[in-house]
């Protein structure tokens, strides 16, 4: 007998004989041969009724032979056109394709291209790191985009790649964002948006008398990319003595660092760098030996989540500075100058990082050599020292506890018998500094209602009152009174200095505490720290100018002709416009947030661009924190709709930020895009579309996803996309996917009409 593989070759034409239908799909006869033709291999597109083959003589292709039981496997379909014939042309190395898994097997998944043409997708082709189970990640009838990386037609083999293609986006969307922040035309920041007058108080930061007096010149290395935060920090270091080198990415400043002879004496990094984040460029210089002493300056509501984060800078022992708290900041910032300048008689250097000023590290309350603090300092010398500094008369630290008792935990100078004071004393400057928390300034006290409590206890000219921390629920609050004169700009930077130091002896572990994140499960919390943020810049913007006016009040009551000065008073009158500019802007802020999170809406006309160019405003901290791009591609020719705006800011929040918790759950970087689009003639013409760059969704998901407490993210609550369907029926609209491919992103959009349905 003649083999069979001679017989009937592979890909040979044959006649088949259609004999029995079995439930795999049909039998027949080749001659005398018994042959059998699967279900999938019928037809290219899903078979009629099979028994309508039997008895048919088909032409049919040899696709296979089984020698078990002398048969051979046949294919009717590739009769009428073989789309492998194609393959080699249409599907070359490196092209990028979409299908849907047709099956899975324990290490990989066997993807329809196209009617007839399968791609084989290996489990270790998913992701750029490993994956234990394939069904993990993908359910049959997912669709999926991949890139082809073998093409073998003889063997009918296609083999994709999901990991090399993101792993290419990725790269691209790395060299993107460093081309964008390399262009400086390119680079916007919050500060960019401040009016312009404020912008140029900001670079100031602090006024020349507010500055100490150097004792030694430092080098230190600026790693900001703020166009205004950055050059206020350098303006701040040079009034303090120090040469000062400004860079706004990590590369520039490894680079500074390795081409600087001597290095620095101080590295100051802001966290959000466009290249990297601050904790990774820490370990970094740490790994490489940099002796400078490193302060981490960041705003802690974008990582109000990250505690992987807080735990990384609490692991390298580093010094923490908010840009929240300006004050904290400023004071905590000449403490570490003070120290640098004290460490500096004895070597230039300071390997020894085992406790720092500011940390979050458990050994926090014992610091570095400093001139306001060493090991063996005490409250009562740092009073000591401050008096002498300042020329106080007396020097005092007071505590309220919960009874509301007053008390004096430390005192040099003349006695200031506060024992003796009314029971009614708190309701004076001292209630605003020790149960408001307020910061007290007053160059020349006179006989009023104010003081009048303070003054019975005894006479004073000038008064500094610092409030600090609490401990154990006790307030406390550093004074400072003059007798005679009165006290300057520096002496109060010189009390914020010494109550930060006071500060860290109390309360080693209590910044650690205060920066831990919060975590919040509704849309307000979700929102705040956007919120907080940009409010945040508005607030600073008002306290620089604020302190800018009692300088010239207090220039006023020394040199009174100043006030028909001119120019004396367009100063004055600016300084009065930027606040009520920087007012206006964060109560913009405030009105978004409360529309957002609850509170009367009327329906109206509404611009869906501008409610989404506010929803993004609002959403880059939270996205840039994560090192998302947040972009927008808005149509100019969108009609407005009638809508509530708390339902529209509902949906498009919800939305937008669902999109970047998506994307930050699998710590990938890469684009949330926001495209408006109008269609018109249909019912609903106003198309918004939201497409990221995360894990994509299930198939068998698209419409639960919108149920009630269906949720593909860890720790979230199923709350948000159902909040948007409602929204979008309430408004007469709809919403939908349009689109998901499994380990790449998902496009979903929501179609509005121009008016309400009644």
């Amino acid at each position: 007998m003649m083999p069979m593989g001679a017989a009937y070759p592979l890909n040979a034409r044959v006649e088949v004989l259609i004999t029995k239908v079995i439930p795999s799909g049909l039998l027949g006869r080749v001659g005398d041969r018994r042959a059998i033709i699967r279900r999938r291999e019928i037809s290219w597109r899903e078979p009629n009724e099979l028994d309508a083959y039997v008895g048919q003589t088909r032409p049919a292709v040899v696709i296979g032979y089984n020698p078990a039981y002398d048969e051979l496997e046949l294919s009717l379909r590739l009769v009428e056109r073989d789309p492998w014939r194609e393959v080699p042309t249409k599907y070359r190395v490196g092209t990028i394709v979409g299908g849907r898994v047709q099956g899975l097997t324990r290490d990989a998944a066997f993807v329809e291209i196209e009617k007839g043409v399968e791609g084989f997708l290996h489990i270790g082709d998913l992701l750029p790191q490993s994956v234990e189970r394939i069904e993990d990640l993908l359910w049959i009838g997912d669709y999926v985009k991949a890139v082809v990386i073998e093409v073998d037609p003889l063997q009918r083999r296609l083999r994709l790649s999901i990991r090399d293609l993101l792993m290419e986006r990725e790269t691209r969307y790395r060299k993107e964002l460093w081309s964008r922040y390399q262009d400086a035309t390119a680079h916007t920041t919050v500060a960019a948006r401040v009016p312009e007058q404020i912008r140029l108080q900001l670079y100031r930061f602090w006024e020349p008398s507010t500055s100490l007096t150097p004792v030694a010149t430092l080098r230190a290395l600026v790693i900001e990319d703020d166009e205004a935060f950055g050059p206020g920090l350098v303006n701040l270091l040079k009034r303090n003595g120090c040469t000062v080198v400004l860079v706004r990415d990590a590369m520039s400043a490894l680079n500074e660092v390795h081409n600087t002879a001597g290095g620095f004496d101080l590295i100051l990094i802001d966290w959000g760098l466009p290249d990297t984040k601050g904790h990774e460029l820490v370990h970094l210089l740490q790994n490489e030996g940099i002796a400078s002493r490193l302060v981490m300056v960041l705003d802690p509501a974008p990582l109000r989540h990250r505690n992987d984060i807080w735990h990384d800078l609490q692991e390298a022992d580093i010094d923490i500075l908010l840009k929240s708290d300006d004050e904290s900041c400023q004071s905590g910032l000449l403490a570490i100058l003070g120290e640098l300048r004290g460490a500096a008689a004895h070597r230039r250097h300071m390997p020894d990082r085992s406790h720092s000023t500011l940390t979050i590290g458990e050994n926090s309350s014992q610091g570095r050599p400093s001139p306001l603090l060493d090991h063996q300092d005490t409250v009562q010398s740092i009073l000591d020292r401050l008096q002498k500094d300042t020329g106080a008369t007396t020097a005092s630290l007071v505590s309220l506890d919960q009874a509301g008792r007053l008390g004096m935990v430390a005192q040099v100078g003349e006695v200031f018998p506060l024992d003796q004071a009314a029971p009614d004393v708190i309701h004076s400057p001292l209630g605003d500094i020790l149960q408001q928390g307020q910061e007290v300034f007053v160059r020349q006290v006179y006989a009023s209602a104010r003081f009048e409590r303070l003054l019975a206890v005894a006479p004073f000219q000038s008064f500094i009152g610092i409030p600090l921390p609490a401990v154990d629920k006790v307030k406390q609050g550093l004074l400072l009174l003059k007798r005679q004169g009165v006290f300057a700009s520096r002496d109060r930077e010189l009390a914020r200095v010494s109550a930060y130091v006071l500060a860290r002896t109390f309360t080693g572990s209590l910044l650690l505490k205060s920066l831990q994140p919060w975590q919040g499960q509704n849309l307000a919390g979700q929102m705040m720290a956007s919120a907080i943020h940009e409010i945040d810049n508005k607030l600073m913007a008002t306290k620089l100018h604020l302190d800018a006016l009692q300088e010239m009040v207090a220039g006023l009551w020394q040199q009174p002709q100043k006030a028909s000065d001119p120019a004396f008073l367009q100063d004055m009158e600016d300084s009065i416009k930027a606040i009520a500019v920087a007012w206006a802007n964060a109560d913009a802020v405030r009105r978004q947030y409360l529309s957002l999170t609850g509170g009367a809406d009327s329906i109206g006309t509404l611009d869906i661009n501008e409610n989404i160019s506010d929803m993004v405003r609002l959403l880059q901290v939270e996205a840039r924190s994560n090192s998302i791009s947040l972009t927008t591609d808005l149509a100019n020719d969108l009609p407005p709709v009638r809508a509530t705006p708390g339902q529209i800011r509902q949906i498009l929040w919800n939305l937008v930020l669902n999109a970047i918790q998506q994307m930050a759950q699998m710590k990938r970087q890469g684009r949330v895009t926001v495209t408006t689009s109008y269609r018109p003639g249909s019912p609903r013409p106003v198309h918004i579309r939201v497409s990221d760059e995360g894990p994509g969704i299930h198939t068998a998901l698209w419409e639960r996803i919108f149920e009630f407490g269906v949720t593909t993210r860890k720790g979230g609550a199923g709350l948000g996309l159902t909040i948007c369907r409602q929204a979008a029926a309430d408004l007469g609209g709809g919403r939908r996917i349009e689109e998901s491919f499994v380990l790449w992103g998902t496009t979903f959009v929501l179609e509005l009409p121009q008016e309400v349905r009644s």
